[in-house]
């Protein structure tokens, strides 16, 4: 049983924070779990809802956890009056001994107080360095060998594609649209979509509206690419309108320094989770104090 204690106390010390903040990670990136929980809500109601997902996440493994928690500590010897005599289990070895509680919560502290610096002197440091966009003319082929690009291609407006996300009851739209070469036709492989965070392009020849009844244009975009970015949903939304897609597809976020997000979401992850871990600790103390003769 004492071994029991120990292996389920330092999963949630270590798991805990390392999911909270795989949770983060895959809100930034829109990857992984949080990706498969989201386009589930897409599918379900039409759209997401970021503070839903996340809490949805965030404390689902908590909630899986309480139950074998929560069995566990009730058979432990000793839990129940019977006529066959029970072993009383030591006060080291409860689920609910204090001292235990205060070490799972001194090694969760400590996780989220590393994780968080870790990952903010990180963003810092990548904040300060220069970025150098790589140029990629898609009439010349190649793929993108960085992290910052400078994208020259013709934006293939009549195919855009909007998600709609759902955060406090208000309504945010990303939009999609493949960015492919001059001499592109349909029915040939696309590998670049576009992220833009405005609904206007500006360049040499003027502004232009992101929108299905512009025309095709000519653009010369720098941002953020990201590997496999593009939302299972709008993936087949592309594919349903006869897009097909290249071996490897790139998502171009024209935010250049979308990269950091993760950084410093990560390390806004571990803060918060380190305030609640030290709210839960004075709680614990407070409830100690009290529960003290005097």
């Amino acid at each position: 049983m004492r071994l029991v204690n120990k292996g389920l106390g330092l999963l949630m010390a270590i798991g805990l924070p390392a999911w909270f903040a795989y949770v983060i990670y895959g809100w930034i990136t829109y990857t992984g779990a949080w990706q498969w929980m989201a386009e589930w809500e897409l599918r379900q109601f039409g759209s997401y809802g970021e503070k839903g997902t996340f809490l949805a996440l965030a404390a689902g493994p908590l909630l899986v956890l309480t139950g074998p928690l929560v069995l566990i500590n009730r058979l432990r010897p000793g839990t129940f009056d019977g006529p066959m005599p029970l072993r009383a289990a030591g006060p080291a070895v409860a689920l609910n001994n204090p001292a235990n509680t205060s070490k799972v919560i001194g090694v969760i502290a400590v996780v989220a107080l590393a994780a968080g610096a870790v990952s903010g002197w990180l963003g810092y440091q990548k904040s300060q360095t220069p970025i150098v966009f790589e140029p990629i003319d898609l009439a010349r082929g190649g793929a993108p060998q960085t992290r910052h690009i400078a994208l020259s291609g013709i934006a293939q407006t009549g195919t855009i594609l909007v998600l709609e996300k759902t955060m406090n009851g208000s309504v945010t739209k990303e939009t999609y649209l493949p960015v492919t070469a001059q001499n592109w036709k349909k029915g040939d492989p696309v590998s670049i979509f576009l992220m833009p965070r405005g609904n206007v392009y500006v360049g040499s020849g003027g502004a232009q509206m992101y929108d299905s009844n512009t025309r095709p244009f000519a653009i010369m975009q720098t941002g953020t690419v990201f590997s496999d970015g593009l939302p299972g949903l709008i993936r087949t939304g592309f594919e349903r309108r006869g897009i097909v897609m290249a071996p490897q597809v790139y998502v171009l976020d024209t935010k250049v320094d979308a990269d950091l997000g993760i950084y410093f979401g990560i390390a806004l992850a571990s803060g918060i989770c380190l305030l609640v871990v030290l709210m839960a600790a004075l709680m614990l103390r407070l409830k100690g104090r009290k529960a003290t003769p005097a």
